[in-house]
């Protein structure tokens, strides 16, 4: 019986860690106390170990974090938990989302204005499929090719979230900068997004840039 529990338990864990999309343990521990905060943000930071992850993972692997002591404010918490990482910072926006970010971390990609974006495309569902809207739009397009920004097949980096369980961000945008066309999507789902930067960009590039959504299923 005790074997059986134990099995159990690890299978819900397995389809638990699954669910958040989890392959290292740091943006799954981000996700537990965002969610007990009912707040959702975002995540800013340069990859580590140059980014040279795999293919069988989702995103550049974040910062590391250790298990707060504090149960304080919830940008206490999360500051607490980056305490090894010096150019961390934590806010929270008058509009309650948390912002996570290393100070050196380039803004330029995230403040690029996009004069449309429609995410009613017939078949695109879930976030990190409205990602890819995003990241298709001209004006992004655009500039990363002018500024050497890589990785130039991103469209096959960024998970589908094909799937009819997964609803569809909807509507259109005018006159928005990238990190706000992100910010959107917390309408439909909550979360966190992650902005990873990458010094080895590949090929011509002189930095890659991957976006991914950290889901937080909604209580």
């Amino acid at each position: 019986m005790k074997g059986f529990f134990r099995l159990t338990l690890s299978f819900v864990f397995l389809v638990v860690s699954f669910s958040f999309g989890q392959v290292n343990s740091e943006p799954f521990a981000i996700a537990e106390y965002l969610s007990k905060a009912h707040i959702d943000g975002s995540l800013s930071y340069w990859g580590r170990k140059a980014c040279d992850f795999s293919f069988s993972e989702s995103y550049v692997p974040v910062p590391a974090v250790r298990l707060p002591t504090t149960s304080g404010p919830i940008t206490d918490v999360l500051q607490e938990m980056f305490a090894d990482d010096p150019k961390m910072k934590v806010i929270q926006e008058p509009g309650g989302i948390i912002r996570m970010f290393e100070t050196d971390v380039p803004s330029d990609l995230l403040e690029i204005k996009i004069h449309r974006i429609s995410f009613d495309v017939p078949g695109v569902h879930g976030p990190n499929m409205a990602i890819r809207l995003i990241l298709s739009t001209p004006e992004v397009e655009g500039f990363r090719k002018a500024h050497k920004i890589g990785p130039f097949t991103e469209i096959f980096r960024v998970p589908s979230d094909a799937g009819d369980q997964n609803p569809s961000v909807s509507g259109s945008l005018d006159d928005v900068t990238v990190s706000q066309a992100l910010d959107y999507i917390f309408k439909t789902y909550s979360g966190f997004w992650m902005y990873g930067n990458c010094p080895n960009g590949g090929k011509s590039a002189e930095r890659a840039v991957y976006l991914w959504f950290y889901r937080i299923p909604r209580k």
